[in-house]
C-alpha cells in the first residue's frame, strides 16, 4: 500500500528482492492511492526476476480496502502484508512459512520489529481499552512513568519480546497469513479507513479458533512515521476508527 512513499517504496522492494528466499514463488502486489511524486515512477523502475503488479484504484476507500482489493484477486497458499517502510536485512520468509506450514490453526505470524537504529519497537499488543488508548495518545509524556506498568501491559512488555507466543493484536505493518483464512473472512473490514483495522483482523482470526504467532529469531526494520501522533486530520481518522472498534468488539473500559 503506497501514497507518496518516493522515500521508503525503493528501499523495501531493493531490500526484499535481496532477502526473497531463491526457491520461493510468488509475486507483489502494490497498490498505490494516488501518489503524486515519484512513488510510481520508481515502481516502474524496479527490475525484478518476480513478477510487480501495480494497483490503481480511482478512489482511496483506506488502508484495509486497499489490501482487500489484492486478497480477492490472489491465488496463493500464502500473504504477507507490508507496509512500503518496512526494510529487509535477512530472509525472514522460510521461517514464517515454515511456521505456517507446519501448523495448519496458525492464522497470522509476525516477527521481531527494530527501529533503523537496531532498537525494538514494541508493536506486539494486548486487546485494546479505552483506557489504554487515552494514556498512549493523551497523557504527556512526563507523567507516563506513572503508569508505565499499565503501558508495559497493553504493548506485551510484561511477557517479552525475547520468545515465541500468541498476540491479541498483531501489528499491520507486517505479517503473514494464509490466504484461503484472508478471503474466508473478506479480507480487513472496510469500516476502518485506517488504524484498527489489524487489531480487528487478529481478534476475528482468534475468534475463529486459529492461532496468531510472534517469531523474534527474525527482525524487519520499520521506519514508523507514527503519523496520528503530529497529524490532525490522521487524529481524527484514528478517533474514528477506535470509536468503530469498540462500538463492534465492546467498550472496554480497562
Amino acid at each position: 500500500m503506497t501514497h507518496n512513499s518516493e522515500a521508503v517504496i525503493g528501499k523495501c522492494l531493493k531490500s526484499l528482492l535481496q532477502h526473497w528466499p531463491k526457491s520461493l514463488a510468488g509475486e507483489i502486489h502494490v497498490v498505490d492511492h494516488h501518489s503524486t511524486d515519484k512513488t510510481l515512477e520508481l515502481l516502474s523502475a524496479v527490475r525484478s526476476p518476480i513478477s510487480i503488479q501495480i494497483h490503481n484504484p480511482q478512489s482511496n476507500p483506506g488502508f484495509g480496502a486497499g489490501h482487500n482489493r489484492v486478497f480477492k484477486t490472489v491465488h496463493s497458499d500464502f500473504h504477507c502484508v507490508c507496509n512500503p517502510d518496512i526494510e529487509f536485512t535477512e530472509d525472514v520468509f522460510t521461517q514464517l512459512l515454515q511456521k505456517l506450514s507446519q501448523d495448519p490453526k496458525l492464522g497470522q505470524v509476525t516477527c521481531k520489529v527494530k527501529f533503523p537504529d537496531g532498537r525494538l519497537q514494541n508493536l506486539n499488543k494486548r486487546n485494546p481499552t479505552l483506557l489504554d488508548l487515552f494514556l498512549r495518545r493523551f497523557l504527556p509524556s512526563s507523567l507516563k512513568a506513572l503508569v508505565r506498568k499499565r503501558l508495559n501491559h497493553y504493548e506485551m512488555l510484561d511477557e517479552g519480546y525475547d520468545h515465541e507466543y500468541s498476540v491479541p493484536f498483531i501489528s499491520g505493518a507486517f505479517f503473514i497469513s494464509p490466504t484461503a483464512l484472508l478471503q474466508k473472512l473478506g479480507g480487513f473490514d472496510e469500516r476502518y479507513f485506517l488504524y484498527f483495522e489489524d487489531a480487528d483482523l487478529s481478534r476475528q482470526i482468534l475468534s475463529l479458533g486459529y492461532k496468531t504467532l510472534y517469531v523474534p529469531s527474525v527482525s524487519v526494520i520499520h521506519l514508523w512515521a507514527r503519523g496520528a501522533h503530529r497529524n490532525v486530520f490522521l487524529m481524527r481518522v484514528f478517533i474514528q476508527s477506535a470509536f468503530a472498534y469498540f462500538k463492534k468488539w465492546g467498550w472496554a473500559l480497562a
